[in-house]
């Protein structure tokens, strides 16, 4: 497939063209390997939805107190 991007500022190609040398990829490479990227990154939104079901299915019941009785264990306090 072939996609096309217009008006792309010459120093963002400049960026885009030394990232993929460092890289030792080509241009076209490295942004194929970036849109990847960026077509399996989560959005925000289904990032939180996810990590509210997993919070959701957390049958744990830790109270403050003994998160704070916890970190407290074993300090000498003067």
């Amino acid at each position: 497939m072939t996609i096309t991007v217009r008006d792309v500022p010459e120093e963002v190609r400049a960026r885009l063209a030394e990232q993929a040398a460092r890289s030792g990829r080509t241009m076209q490479e490295y942004l194929a390997a970036e849109l990847r990227q960026l077509a399996d990154r989560p959005r925000p939104v289904d990032f939180v939805r996810r990590l509210e079901s997993r919070v959701e299915l957390d049958t744990a019941d830790v109270s403050a107190d003994d998160i704070l009785s916890a970190r407290d264990s074993g300090r000498q306090y003067r």
